[in-house]
């Protein structure tokens, strides 16, 4: 476990989906990127090592781009978003 408990990211993630026809051919892709600021705190429970995550974030500047092979590309930039999180963490 990490010794400090408050910790702050930021960070720009991004994933990849395709799909395969019956011939194993790639059919469509599917990218998500994104930049993400998170801050989280983290309480010792004095039990087993057991901790509490508490945090909150905002996601910002999100985009989904769906490329199918036979319609082409299209452009998605979704809204702006804040999250909350709790988590146990052992």
């Amino acid at each position: 476990m990490p010794s400090q408990p408050v910790a702050a990211y930021v960070f720009r993630g991004s994933h990849k989906w395709g799909t395969l026809d019956s011939d194993r051919d790639i059919r469509n892709k599917l990218y998500l990127s994104e930049w993400r600021l998170e801050s989280s705190y983290r309480i010792d429970t004095g039990w087993r090592d057991v901790q509490i995550e508490l945090g909150a974030g905002a996601s910002l500047d999100s985009r989904v781009t769906y490329r199918d092979h036979h319609e082409g590309r299209q452009k998605v930039r979704m809204e702006n978003r804040l999250y909350g999180m709790v988590a146990l963490r052992w």
